[in-house]
């Protein structure tokens, strides 16, 4: 989880200095604000799933599903990184408090309902991805391009998808009594998401060729390698997950 918060440096990384180098300091502190509370989150998420990660022929290898972490310990762990990353986000402002509000929010309906719902739940991990990058373009205060979002929200909704497609795939039936999906959602869920792969590369295509792109970057026609790189790279993950 602390990896996928680098996303809110990504578009430091794209924007090439187009901020204050000094709003990377409260991107910093925006960054360890959320990794305490996500990591505050998946441990709530790790209990309210004990039954069904022990039924699992991985997850039951998890320290609390294999008991090497006491379940009064995890709420314990759970309640310092929670309010130790609501400190931190107050010290940072306004925005990342707001932000990861809602994030919890969102997390707390999926842990509760939404994971049940079939492709809701996708929907929802979509935009815990895309909420850290938007989160970072705040923080940098930097403007919200509906290329970037759009392009990144189809890669966020495929990687989603092949995530719930390796589930499906891999776990045992009893194993997915808290999941909507069954072994014969695995077709619907690879065709889904190979069709935002394509989408994010054409996304990509088409931003390279708009008025836009020239203000940011001075050869855009090198860039262009980008979209069919990416999309051969996404398609070998789906032709690798499909094998097992």
């Amino acid at each position: 989880h602390w990896i996928k918060n680098m996303l809110i440096f990504v578009p430091a990384v794209t924007s090439w200095g187009m901020y204050d180098p000094s709003k990377l300091i409260q991107a910093t502190m925006a960054f360890f604000s959320f990794s305490f509370v996500a990591s505050a989150v998946y441990l709530i998420n790790a209990l309210s799933d004990l039954a069904a990660d022990r039924a699992h022929p991985d997850k039951r290898r998890r320290p609390l599903a294999a008991g090497q972490l006491p379940v009064t310990k995890g709420i314990a762990l759970a309640a310092c990184l929670g309010i130790g990353g609501l400190g931190l986000a107050a010290a940072t402002g306004p925005v990342v408090i707001a932000v990861l509000l809602v994030y919890l929010a969102l997390n707390a309906a999926y842990t509760v309902r939404l994971k049940e719902m079939p492709l809701t739940d996708i929907a929802l991990l979509c935009s815990f991805y895309l909420i850290r990058v938007v989160w970072g373009l705040a923080v940098l205060g930097l403007p919200q391009s509906i290329w970037f979002i759009g392009f990144l929200g189809c890669l966020f909704a495929e990687l989603a998808h092949w995530k719930r497609y390796v589930e499906v795939l891999n776990a045992p039936t009893s194993s997915s009594k808290r999941r909507s999906y069954t072994s014969q959602d695995a077709n619907v869920l690879l065709a889904f998401g190979v069709g935002f792969s394509f989408s994010a590369a054409l996304i990509l295509t088409l931003y390279l060729r708009s008025n836009e792109v020239s203000p940011v970057y001075q050869s855009p026609k090198v860039l262009a390698l980008l979209a069919p790189l990416l999309l051969l790279h996404n398609l070998g993950m789906w032709l690798e997950a499909s094998r097992g």
